[in-house]
């Protein structure tokens, strides 16, 4: 059975995702007015961190829990094929905008970096292939691609010494901090070409989720949100998120961020400490509400999250398309418009594609979004959930 909560984390991750990447697209094409405002600016971490740390966390749950027999070559073998099934799609993706980059204007080419790939699109097609720079929003895939494979190892370890696996993410997580120069080669699309999120340090939330997932640390979230005795304990992270927010917003409201430690490349300590309180924080609230959560709206945005890989992809490319239109109108009425667009899109063709598999898989009741697959629960949630992406 699905963990519906988790979904929906996902589905409003790429929800504020999708908004993100069409607002700074339009705002490098011009647009000058007020970006809509989402979680990314009530905090010092993005949905990104979220949408890492989820997908670690699943493939804990789903190949390596705890109270599960576990084969570590077929868990290995799934995660590798996952990782290629990644990697081919980020080259569909790339080939997608190419095409579609054939109509868009001269101004909105140079500012998307597409008038490159088309001055020598050979060379750029052997870098997406081969895991180096891509265009912008399509290095996370590729990112995302090496977490997979770097958690191969990682999690062995893990299934043997889950203390030596802690010590493995603390030490490669101070490293970077200490050593901030030390990256690898390949994601960025322009200056050093070292990837814009340093897998060294991100593996922090990827292979952190990872060891929590086997352990199941949202029955034990699920526990203090619906133990009455437990409420002091909710009550205090709710209420520390909420100290944490008033910061930012002043530490906003001032002038440039002087919060020290928020970096984003290297994952800075404050950075990661929001992001993971923020993963808490909303799953303890669905938790909390139950069954009072359970709507029209949060069914779609469930579907969402788990068909992301898809969602993503489809969010990636409206994001190109609706920027390039913004050209046209250029007013912060049309911008409005069609970040409203790009929602609504990506949403109806999430339902879409989740009605499409269960079609396929024999599941005829289409009639509404379901949650939970009614047959073989484990097999189908093992498949639907490991579509997971950046």
């Amino acid at each position: 059975m699905r963990i519906s909560e988790l979904d929906f984390i996902r589905g409003f991750a790429l929800i504020t995702i999708t908004v993100n990447h069409i607002s700074d697209f339009c705002m490098d094409l011009g647009y000058t007015g007020y970006p809509i405002p989402t979680l990314t600016h009530l905090g010092y971490s993005s949905s990104a961190e979220l949408f890492f740390l989820i997908s670690g966390y699943l493939i804990g749950f789903l190949y390596f829990r705890i109270d599960r027999d576990v084969r570590p070559i077929s868990a290995a073998a799934k995660m590798m094929g996952r990782s290629v099934y990644i990697w081919a799609m980020n080259c569909v993706l790339f080939v997608w905008i190419c095409a579609a980059a054939q109509f868009f204007p001269q101004t909105a080419l140079s500012a998307l970096t597409l008038d490159q790939v088309a001055g020598d699109p050979f060379f750029w097609a052997y870098n997406v292939v081969k895991l180096g720079f891509n265009l912008p929003l399509l290095g996370i895939l590729n990112f995302y691609v090496v977490l997979i494979l770097l958690a191969i190892p990682f999690a062995m370890v893990l299934l043997r010494s889950p203390g030596l696996a802690l010590l493995i993410i603390l030490g490669l997580y101070a490293v970077c901090q200490t050593h901030p120069e030390i990256n690898l080669p390949g994601g960025r699309f322009h200056g050093d070409e070292l990837w814009t999120f340093n897998p060294l340090a991100w593996q922090a939330l990827f292979f952190g989720g990872l060891f929590a997932g086997r352990f199941k640390f949202h029955e034990v979230l699920r526990a203090v949100a619906m133990e009455r005795h437990l409420r002091p304990v909710l009550f205090a992270v709710w209420g520390t998120f909420v100290a944490v927010t008033l910061v930012y917003v002043y530490d906003q409201a001032t002038g440039p961020l002087d919060m020290p430690l928020i970096g984003q490349q290297a994952l800075e300590p404050v950075r990661l400490f929001h992001a993971l309180l923020t993963f808490v924080v909303l799953l303890s609230t669905l938790f909390f509400l139950g069954a009072r959560k359970q709507n029209a709206l949060y069914r779609i945005v469930c579907l969402t999250g788990s068909n992301s890989l898809q969602a993503f992809m489809i969010s990636v490319f409206l994001s190109y398309i609706l920027a390039m239109a913004w050209t046209v109108f250029a007013t912060t009425a049309a911008y409005i418009i069609l970040d409203a667009t790009g929602v609504i899109v990506l949403l109806a063709l999430a339902l879409v594609i989740d009605t499409y598999k269960r079609a396929a898989r024999g599941d005829w009741d289409t009639t509404s979004p379901q949650l939970d697959s009614p047959k073989r629960p484990e097999t189908s949630a093992l498949s639907a959930s490991a579509t997971s992406s950046a």
